[in-house]
């Protein structure tokens, strides 16, 4: 038993660890707000007040799994050929949960807390220009890592999150679907 605790901690890190136990303790400790209840993003970043995630959003352009991980060193990744934050069709976005025991970077663990969200939760995300848009949880799921239908455009404005799971492992995907609200 004491093995398998062990493993946890090396495998999750401490980032991981120290997340969870803030959010279990102090949940609203997390929750980013600046003076005057707006919080300041430049363009392309991603803000999810409840779980206190603000990050920028890497765009590439390549689907090559050396590209992801160098662009996830640096924030979360926009996958190719999705619609961009506030355009018509679905934002595919897709962050790491838990870090490598050989990873150390400042966004190894930033979609730890994704499985927190719950429908009617907000999400901001910002455009090239900086533009702000508002989306809305509608629901998340847990899926195989084959799942391909959750990149379809479709009609509307959607947010789709994504982040490996259960946390610390790559068996499946966590999956926040959310719509433009403003």
């Amino acid at each position: 038993m004491l093995g398998l605790v062990a493993l946890a901690l090396a495998v999750l890190g401490p980032g991981y660890w120290a997340k969870q136990a803030r959010y279990l303790v102090a949940p609203d400790s997390l929750i980013l707000t600046a003076a005057g209840g707006r919080t300041e993003l430049g363009p392309d970043m991603l803000l999810i007040e409840k779980v206190g995630i603000k990050t920028p959003i890497i765009y590439v352009e390549d689907r090559s799994e050396a590209v992801f991980q160098e662009a996830l060193e640096y924030g979360v990744a926009h996958y190719p050929e999705t619609a961009e934050i506030g355009e018509r069709g679905n934002a595919y976005i897709f962050g790491h949960s838990s870090r490598a025991p050989w990873r150390n970077d400042d966004y190894d663990t930033i979609f730890s807390l994704l499985p927190k969200l719950e429908p009617g939760d907000t999400i901001v995300a910002t455009n090239h220009a900086g533009h702000r848009f508002t989306y809305e949880v509608v629901r998340t799921m847990v899926v195989s890592p084959d799942e391909t239908g959750l990149l379809e455009q479709g009609d509307g404005f959607e947010l789709t999150l994504q982040t490996s799971y259960p946390l610390g492992t790559r068996f499946k995907r966590f999956i926040v679907v959310s719509k433009m609200i403003e």
